[in-house]
């Protein structure tokens, strides 16, 4: 990869106002969007709010209202390729002819800090822990530094500025303090809630559920999708709570568009569990 960002600093030694940068998450087009502010640099959902991380891209990049080949100047695709393997964007850029820079945000080549990622297998959603988040930020730095090195100072500015931020939501983060122990229904969550130090347990076999509230004493069911009403009565039925996280699966709607992901998708996605965290918190000191 290193090899080709050195190619395209060849060929175009200087940032032209067109160029595209390809994104498919909610979380790689907020922080890239991040980091390029002010650049002049164009960066694109390529599916918007159409799918979610649990399509089949393979459909979606074949139909011609999809292809890559719409968009002009492509010079870089941010994909998650090295943790979800249905992240097929930088495939169907080469598939079309396009010359491009793949930026993986989920491997750095500059260090030895990796991700924490080891613990949760077939789990893309590992912005859901800050540390990870943070490294997704440097890692997309440094390969765009390496792509643009007349640009260092602006994406240096914007890295400190995005790192900011996301400290600031993470902050928030310690006032949920009072959550003894928690249910999840799939792995999804187990990101956040294990980066929050929340005891929890698996439950991904719905007819063993009542079985473990009774067993656990645990009264809080967390999900990140919509449940079957039978399983809501279930869980009402054992006077435990029932709360859906948002993990970035699906596309954050723009508040002025709902065809378009806002570009502050990821970070409204932290601000809305806050929200949905700290009313469990509440609830508990009553």
């Amino acid at each position: 990869m290193k090899k080709m960002i050195l190619n395209f600093i060849l060929i175009f030694g200087f940032i032209s106002f067109s160029d595209t940068i390809l994104t498919t998450t909610n979380a790689t087009y907020t922080l890239t969007n991040l980091l390029t502010k002010d650049m002049g640099v164009n960066v694109v959902s390529v599916f918007e709010t159409a799918t979610s991380m649990d399509t089949n891209q393979d459909i979606y990049f074949k139909k011609s209202e999809y292809a890559l080949d719409r968009f002009n100047d492509i010079v870089a695709v941010v994909d998650l390729k090295n943790i979800w393997k249905n992240d097929l964007l930088y495939k169907y850029s080469r598939l079309s002819n396009i010359r491009t820079v793949e930026i993986d945000a989920s491997t750095t080549y500059t260090d030895n800090s990796s991700l924490i990622m080891t613990l949760f297998k077939d789990n893309p959603y590992i912005w859901l822990d800050f540390t990870n988040a943070k490294k997704m930020l440097n890692i997309i730095h440094s390969d765009l530094v390496s792509l643009y090195p007349k640009s260092k100072k602006i994406l240096d500015k914007n890295l400190y500025e995005a790192l900011n931020e996301i400290n600031n939501i993470e902050n928030m983060y310690l006032d949920i303090y009072n959550i003894d122990g928690v249910i999840i229904l799939n792995n999804s969550l187990a990101y956040l809630v294990s980066y929050l130090n929340i005891p929890y347990i698996l439950v991904d076999d719905l007819s063993k559920l009542e079985k473990t509230i009774k067993e656990t004493g645990f009264n809080t069911v967390l999900t990140n999708r919509y449940e079957s009403k039978e399983t809501k009565d279930l869980i009402s039925k054992n006077k435990a709570s029932l709360t859906y996280i948002k993990t970035g699966k699906m596309p954050v709607e723009d508040e002025d568009d709902e065809d378009l992901m806002s570009k502050s998708a990821l970070t409204d996605i932290y601000l809305y569990n806050l929200k949905e965290l700290k009313k469990l918190n509440n609830s508990k000191g009553e």
